[in-house]
């Protein structure tokens, strides 16, 4: 919701099914912020490659720096920062930050702390 309110166009990026992260998005009333659900099985790969960061970038024409990926999972993170993207891990499941990826923008043990320390980042 901070994200929507500071006018920062949000997407959903999954590498399952599309159809599975909307009906999860609407149940948790979230589907509505977003402008859109995107997922790399259109291009039929799996995160954390580079070019799957690269693809998602093109489909919302947004830069790779001038693009966050907010996530739960540090392999995810991990790979959109090798992508260039910057990189924002809710530590929440896993408790940290691994010491084996790259380490993220930002942190924190919650999503909606990781989203106000994003929008604290300078622009």
């Amino acid at each position: 919701m901070e994200l929507a309110r500071a006018k920062v166009p949000t997407y959903a990026f999954t590498h399952g099914n599309p159809k599975t992260a909307c009906d999860a998005l609407d149940r948790a009333g979230l589907r509505t912020y977003l402008r859109g659900v995107h997922s790399a099985e259109a291009i039929r790969a799996f995160k954390p490659p580079p070019r799957v960061y690269d693809w998602v970038c093109g489909e919302v024409d947004s830069a790779p720096e001038r693009t966050a990926l907010v996530a739960v999972h540090s392999w995810d993170v991990h790979g959109a920062v090798r992508a260039g993207l910057v990189g924002a891990l809710a530590t929440r499941l896993e408790g940290r930050v691994p010491a084996v990826v790259e380490p993220p923008h930002v942190s924190a043990p919650r999503v909606d702390l990781v989203v106000d320390r994003l929008l604290a980042l300078p622009a």
